[in-house]
Parts: structure tokens; C-alpha cells; sequence
């Protein structure tokens, strides 16, 4: 099953009028004015689908800038214009990308919010929970990016990826005068090195190695000169280009961590949770300056993020400082924005519905951001495997069940997702039915919809000798009953 939610986001308490509360650190390096903002992004569950919407409203006007009520919902959240795209100047001999907002005020603080548990790391390549890498995130870049409004890959760190007639081949040549923060050049051989040995050879998190292989291969990697890198997939694979939105790391900060003894256990300790800011080097817009456990987490900027302001020239992000409080659950976390503690947070739609009602009397204002195709989803465990001792890893009559297509379609077929629109997410969603969001680029428009179907459901239970008998319950051709336990994250957003 299959769900799109629109999650609700924001307040801006600083010089910046966030352009687009989704892809966070572009509203905060091109954004002006002294605003609170309140974002309504979009999120998926595996049951329905939603759009999502951003609030915001000026501390120094109090304009609210909203549409009249409409009918629906939706019809009170603004739409923000597309912006046009980035373009790249030169400034000083540099390949610069020029911000694409109207000219913002330099200074002033961010406050946002982290419904999760303190970060295990700051080293985004070691890094294998979320928050961990949300937050490393801010500090390092990749060669590409995907854009907020469009979804399209677009150049980050690189000023231009060709990709060849042949599909395997993607050139990319990074910008002139980009610097790690330390003041060393960026170069072509601090890609090669993040991609050839911190990815292929699997250091940190090898999960990176496994998005990024091709076929079972991971790509070639090689340097054609100081600024110019070649990768060379197995065979054809479109989304592959993606995968270069993968951060590059500093060969000559991490290089000589992974050579010396115990390279792999230094370099998963290298950057940790006891980590001296001083040590750090990076090519992201913002750096960590403080992280107090169970508290806060506080970000300065940096001097050599390679963005500069429209008009005149100046490095953003415009920011001083980005800070991130962890709050214990969504509860918290929307009084603590109500209270105007926190600035920018995840919101349910279904908070967005009261909100909604709240806008005109509170210092916020909704904006729609559009679907997200990220999804969270629903999953049976279809491991058939044993651990070391022989022991199954899932129970065996369960095991059957979960791995029989008949009994997994019933559940598909049972739910009822216009209800679940209706009802969990106070009517602002769409009905989802693929793993694959519409809104992906990836989606097959060609797959139809399907209403919820009981009489189906049960004939394909009893297809695989399922029975359900007097006293209610089902039961499976073995006669046992089927009853099994879901498991969810506490204190997230979507899921309780």
C-alpha cells in the first residue's frame, strides 16, 4: 500500500523570506526580508498521496499574502512562481552560480527542529541514519543537485555534466575556483578519491556502494585533468546521473586517515559525535560551530560557498547561523513552533488542517511546495534466511504467508485509500497505488487505479487455501491463525 501526504514545514525568524522550504538551504541562501515561515512540503506514505504547501508571513508588515478561500483547502495555500534557472557568473576568475531570488539581507539566524534522536556522525560518507545525514548534508556538496521546483538534475559543484550517445560515459568539469574551506583548491582528484575508494571500496556507510553500482559493478572513475572526471557505467542506466549527487569529500583531509592503522575504524570514528568543529573541511554553504547532545545542533557559515547574490556579487548563504533544536515528538514540536521557539518544522497535513483556520491570527503563512516522490511505505518481511545458528530469521508459518503474491495482493485489495484521504489526512492527499510516486519521473501513467475490492481480496485468500471461520478470525490451509505483529517508528511524523 501506497500513500502521498503533504507535510507541513516552517517559520522563518530572520533575514530571509525562504523561497522554498523543501530544498531548505536554497531558500536560505537566496531569500530576503525578516519573515516567520510555516512550510507545508510533501511526503508519501504507501496508502495515498498529498500535495504539499509552505506558510509564511512578515514579521515587519504582517502582510498574509493569501488567496481568498476556496472551496477546498488547498485553495487558501499560495503557490510561489517559478524562479528561472541558475545561471553562472564569474566573479574574480571563479565559476560562480548566481542566485536566482530577488536580493535578500545579509544576517540573522535560523531555527529549526529535529524530531529524532542526537546525530551518530558528521562524516557524511560514515553516516547511516537519517538525521546524520540531513545535517552532514549542509556541509558538503555534490557534483549535481535536483531542483525544487522542476525535479530536473541540475550542476551543483560541477559546472556542466555531458553524458555520451552511448549512455555509459558522463563527463563532468567542476567549476573554476572552488575551495574546500581550509583554502585548498577542489579538484578533480578529490571526486576520483571520494568515488574510487570511500564508495567502491565501501568505507563508512556501503550502502553508497550499493546505489551507485551498475548491473553489480561499480563505475569507473577517472581523471581526465584538474577539473575534469570520466565515469564509465557497466551498461546504460538513466538515473544513474542522480547518484552524482553524492557529496565529495576532501582527499587531503581523509586520505591520511584511511592510511594509516585500523584505517576503516578511524575513519568511521573520524568526524563522530565528539568531534572539534575546528577539525572540520568543507564546500557546503554552512559548517558546524556547536552540537550540544540531546539539545541542539548550531551551523555558521562559510566564506567559500560557491553561490553569490544577484545583484552585487556577495558570497550567500545570506544566514549568519542555522540552528536545530531535538524535540521528543510532533506534539512538542508544533507547540514549540506555535510558541515561536522554532522557525521551520516538519508539520502532519492533518495539523495543517487547524493551521489552516490559524494562519490569519498567527505570524505564518501556508505555501504550496507541490508532491514529493519520496515515499514511506508498509512492507512484510520476505527473508527466507537463517542466522548463524541455523535459526530462521522470520518465523516459518509467517514466512509462507509473506511470501505468497495471493495474500500479499488481498491486503492491497482490502485497503480502502479514498477513506484514508479522507479521514487520516483531512482530505489534502491523492489515492497512491504503486510503489513509484506519480509524481516521479520514473512513474508508468499507463498502471490504473484500483477501488478498494473485499469480495476479491477474500478470493484470492482462499485461492491459497485461506479460510476464515466462525469465530471470526482467519486462518491458513494449516490452520493456523494469522495474526502477526506491525512494527512503527515512535514520535515521527506520519506514522503514529
Amino acid at each position: 500500500m501506497q500513500s502521498k501526504e503533504a507535510d507541513t514545514a516552517v517559520g522563518i525568524k530572520s533575514q530571509e523570506e525562504g523561497h522554498r522550504c523543501n530544498h531548505l538551504w536554497t531558500a536560505l541562501t537566496e531569500s530576503k526580508g525578516i519573515r516567520r515561515l510555516f512550510c507545508f512540503a510533501s511526503l508519501a506514505l504507501v496508502v495515498m498521496g498529498a500535495t504539499s504547501s509552505c506558510a509564511r508571513q512578515s514579521i515587519e508588515s504582517g502582510q498574509k499574502g493569501l488567496s481568498e478561500p476556496g472551496s477546498t483547502a488547498l485553495s487558501k495555500i499560495a503557490s510561489p512562481a517559478y524562479p528561472g534557472d541558475y545561471k553562472t557568473v564569474l566573479v574574480d576568475g571563479a565559476e560562480m552560480r548566481q542566485g536566482r531570488f530577488p536580493q535578500g539581507k545579509y544576517g540573522g539566524e535560523l531555527v529549526r527542529s529535529l524530531i529524532a534522536s542526537d546525530p551518530k556522525t558528521f562524516n557524511y560518507w560514515a553516516a547511516s541514519d537519517t538525521v546524520s545525514t540531513q545535517l552532514a548534508s549542509l556541509m558538503f556538496s555534490g557534483l549535481v543537485t535536483t531542483d525544487p521546483y522542476t525535479g530536473d538534475v541540475i550542476p551543483d559543484l560541477a559546472a556542466e555534466v555531458k553524458v555520451a550517445p552511448d549512455h555509459l560515459s558522463y563527463i563532468t568539469r567542476l567549476r573554476k575556483g572552488l575551495k574546500w574551506s581550509d583554502g585548498k583548491p577542489i579538484t578533480a582528484q578529490d571526486v576520483a578519491f571520494t568515488w574510487n575508494t570511500l564508495i567502491a571500496k565501501a568505507y563508512g556507510n556501503s550502502s553508497l556502494r550499493d546505489v551507485t553500482t551498475v548491473d553489480g559493478k561499480c563505475p569507473t572513475v577517472t581523471v581526465v585533468d584538474e577539473l575534469t572526471n570520466k565515469f564509465v557505467t557497466a551498461k546504460p542506466f538513466v538515473p544513474f546521473i542522480r547518484q552524482l549527487g553524492i557529496p565529495i569529500a576532501p582527499k587531503h583531509v581523509i586520505e591520511p586517515v584511511i592510511s594509516g592503522k585500523d584505517g576503516r575504524k578511524a575513519f568511521d570514528r573520524f568526524w563522530s559525535q565528539d568531534i572539534d568543529p575546528k577539525t572540520l573541511v568543507t564546500s557546503g554553504p554552512f559548517v558546524l560551530s556547536r552540537f550540544v547532545p540531546s539539545q541542539r545542533v548550531e551551523f555558521t557559515r562559510t566564506n567559500n560557498f560557491y553561490m553569490v547574490d544577484p545583484t552585487k556579487g556577495h558570497r550567500l548563504p545570506y544566514l549568519d547561523k542555522m540552528i536545530f533544536q531535538f524535540v521528543p515528538d510532533v506534539v512538542t514540536n508544533l507547540l514549540k513552533f506555535k510558541g515561536g521557539e522554532i522557525d521551520i518544522t516538519p508539520v502532519r497535513n492533518r495539523d495543517a488542517v487547524e493551521l489552516l483556520k490559524l494562519q490569519d491570527e498567527g505570524n505564518f503563512q501556508l505555501f504550496n511546495l507541490g508532491q514529493d516522490s519520496g515515499t514511506i511505505f508498509m512492507m512484510v518481511n520476505m527473508n527466507c534466511g537463517k542466522d548463524s545458528r541455523g535459526k530462521p530469521l522470520v518465523d516459518p508459518v509467517k514466512s509462507v504467508w509473506f511470501n505468497d503474491i495471493n495474500f500479499r495482493q488481498a491486503i492491497n485489495h482490502a485497503l480502502n485509500r479514498q477513506r484514508m484521504v479522507a479521514n487520516y489526512f483531512k482530505g489534502i492527499g491523492f489515492p497512491q497505488y504503486t510503489a513509484e510516486a506519480p509524481t516521479s519521473l520514473f512513474f508508468d501513467h499507463s498502471l490504473k487505479p484500483f477501488d478498494q475490492n473485499l469480495e476479491y481480496a477474500r478470493s484470492l485468500l482462499r485461492e491459497s487455501g485461506f479460510e476464515k471461520k466462525a469465530d471470526g478470525f482467519l486462518y491458513d490451509r494449516s490452520g493456523h491463525k494469522v495474526e502477526f505483529d506491525m512494527i512503527a517508528g515512535a514520535g515521527g511524523t506520519l506514522n503514529e
